[in-house]
């Protein structure tokens, strides 16, 4: 099962059984990474189309596939802030079997990655940027607030919804900090970084060298991450097949200098000139922003896009 589940055509129509009565019927699949695969799925219960995160047990990594997996729950459950509408929530969560094959599984509102959405519609206007990046970073700036970061920012852990708000996902890597600690070079030398090798800060990556290790600031190592899905979103080229388009006027690839400067802020190499991402609220591209006044009618694009995708 476990290369089955990166093959939509022969895991669609698999039924997921559930304690309590619960059932999922994937329809396919939509994305996969180290210790699990992301499904498309009905609740037969509810009716309702979900993004359903599966794991596949292996008896040699059964252990750190449960732990995982449970630590991403009791984040949901107990420190990410359910009502916060820049989390995509959790629906259900539990364990169940495919094809007797034991499984856990979370249960999310489906959404569009990011990665998804350029691959075929290419870079976006800054103007669909901003509403997206604000979207998401407003989901940071309150992960923070409860002294957490994600550790793993990429374009498919941002996904786009039908109300065409943007939204965080996947929690598996998430971490509890002390900002009171944030200028300690001994703190977090212990924290092994797992997320993404091309989204991951340098000192981030530094700290995986043994002769390099050091603690650094967990919380300005995102902001990094955050920076380059900030300017992948510019630059993006959609697949060659894919004659889709924003429908806009405005042209991609091209930014105003308030953009750009706050982008190489945020990606510069040195840590200690980064904003944390409350700071980063503050600055004038998210605050003064001319796109605000016509929310509307961006906001009107990306729900479009939603739906010429979904």
């Amino acid at each position: 099962m476990g290369n089955l589940c990166r093959k939509s055509k022969q895991t669609s129509n698999l039924v997921v059984k559930v304690e309590k009565d619960l059932r999922f019927e994937i329809l396919s699949d939509i994305s996969s990474g180290y210790t699990y695969t992301v499904f498309k799925a009905r609740d037969l219960t509810s009716n309702e189309i979900v993004a359903l995160k599966i794991v596949f047990f292996k008896p040699e990594s059964k252990e750190q596939k449960e732990l995982s997996v449970a630590w991403e729950v009791a984040m949901y459950s107990t420190s990410i802030n359910p009502h916060c509408p820049h989390i995509t929530p959790m629906l259900s969560h539990g364990v169940g079997t495919v094809q007797n094959d034991k499984i856990l599984f979370i249960s999310l509102k489906l959404g569009i990655s990011l990665q998804t959405v350029l691959n075929k519609l290419g870079g976006m206007p800054e103007s669909l940027i901003y509403f997206v990046a604000k979207d998401i970073l407003l989901g940071l700036v309150e992960l923070a607030r409860q002294n957490l970061i994600h550790r793993d920012i990429k374009l498919s852990n941002c996904i786009l919804l039908n109300n065409g708000a943007s939204s965080l996902i996947d929690f598996n890597l998430a971490w509890e900090f002390d900002k009171t600690k944030r200028n300690d070079k001994t703190y977090n030398e212990d924290l092994h970084a797992q997320g993404s090798k091309g989204w991951r800060s340098k000192e981030d990556m530094n700290n995986d060298k043994t002769e390099e290790k050091k603690g650094y600031d967990v919380e300005r190592a995102d902001v990094c991450s955050f920076g380059k899905v900030l300017v992948c979103c510019l630059f993006a080229k959609k697949s060659e097949r894919n004659q889709l388009s924003w429908g806009l006027d405005e042209k991609a690839l091209t930014c105003s200098d308030t953009f750009r400067v706050m982008a190489e802020t945020l990606i510069q190499e040195n840590p200690d000139k980064r904003p944390t991402f409350e700071e980063l609220l503050n600055f004038d591209w998210f605050q003064n922003s001319p796109f605000e006044v016509n929310r509307e009618k961006y906001v009107t694009y990306l729900k479009n896009a939603y739906e010429t995708l979904s």
